[in-house]
């Protein structure tokens, strides 16, 4: 299967990276600041949307599921200091 992430996000790269997975980087270019809505979940599933309209990819993935084995990395890797 091939990752496509829909990002420009250094975050969302290195969350990539440290899980050790291959991926391309295709930014869906859409303007998040024109898409609106008070509830934090609508936003995220919103904007979600419109990058997958704009990507040829099939199946999306959101971010925080990528980011929970980074963050426990990441904690780790700290106490470890």
């Amino acid at each position: 299967m091939k990752i496509v992430l829909a990002s420009e996000s250094p975050f969302r790269r290195r969350a990539l990276d440290m899980l050790g997975l291959e991926y391309e980087v295709s930014p869906s270019r859409i303007d998040e600041k024109a898409i609106r809505d008070e509830n934090p979940l609508e936003l995220t599933r919103k904007i979600a949307e419109a990058k997958a309209r704009r990507s040829p990819v099939t199946i999306q993935m959101p971010s925080s599921s990528l980011a929970t084995p980074w963050l426990q990395k990441e904690a780790e890797f700290s106490r470890s200091r």
